[in-house]
């Protein structure tokens, strides 16, 4: 088929003039058109169907859609191992993934070992009870006294003394062994009320308590709970057991480290 390049009317192949208007046709253009024509459907009969890793192209009919396959997510490599092209490449320093604690230093300490945990036992610090090294297992230390003085403050003062050293060593001997059942203040308070006869009981238990207390510190116990209650039956000679009693509490404090 030519075409007239004046009207552009179509006229049959091999006609020289456009039936139409006159106008002389143009053979060569018709010709070399039906040549390029012809050799561009060579061309893609000639060529080949290409191919690519992990797929193959099928060439289909002019105008057919190609459907693309992605590569696979894990492929071989010529080695044989398995390689991953969307796998996070390893660190080449070696360092631990991100909120991890390194474990060593390369002297081979802890990066991050805190000197105040790090003792044995799983506690930062070492809870003791008060004088475990100085103290010998008491958690308190008393007041050393002189016991001469307390039998002449006694009788300066018509016993009115007295009862303040017994409110101290009542107190003392509280603190010092973590007695919370000891009340100092009723101690006194059925001292008095009894006229005097809860006093005589306190000669008997108090020195009770002083064998636990002998025993914290290393003390070989010495028991004088007897010997001071018969000793407030007997009149004057009962200024000797504030003597006594203070005495003994004077060495539990040296041997629990009293200055």
């Amino acid at each position: 088929m030519v075409y007239c390049t004046s009207c552009g009317s179509e006229n049959a192949d091999g006609t020289r003039f456009c039936t139409k208007c006159g106008a002389t046709l143009n053979m060569s253009a018709a010709e070399s058109g039906r040549g390029s024509s012809g050799g561009l459907g060579d061309a893609a009969s000639s060529s080949p169907p290409s191919s690519s890793s992990g797929q193959a192209a099928d060439s289909g009919p002019l105008g057919a859609e190609t459907i693309y396959s992605p590569p696979s997510s894990s492929a071989t490599s010529e080695s044989g191992s398995s390689y991953n092209p969307y796998a996070t490449p390893n660190d080449p320093y070696g360092s631990s993934p991100y909120g991890a604690q390194p474990s060593s230093t390369p002297g081979g300490s802890s990066s991050y070992a805190d000197p105040a945990y790090s003792s044995g036992g799983g506690a930062p610090y070492s809870m003791q009870q008060m004088g475990q090294g100085g103290g010998g297992g008491l958690f308190a230390i008393g007041e050393k006294r002189d016991p001469v003085m307390i039998i002449v403050f006694g009788l300066l003062t018509c016993g009115i003394y007295m009862l303040y050293w017994w409110y101290m060593i009542i107190t003392e001997s509280k603190n010092a062994l973590g007695r919370e059942d000891i009340n100092p203040a009723m101690e006194l308070v059925l001292a008095l009320v009894t006229c005097g006869i809860y006093g005589i009981y306190l000669y008997y238990k108090y020195p009770k308590l002083f064998l636990d207390m002998q025993q914290r510190v290393g003390l070989p116990q010495n028991d004088m709970s007897t010997l001071c209650l018969v000793l407030a039956f007997c009149g004057p000679l009962g200024l000797l057991v504030p003597y006594l009693i203070q005495t003994e509490l004077n060495k539990i404090w040296d041997a629990a480290g009293a200055r």
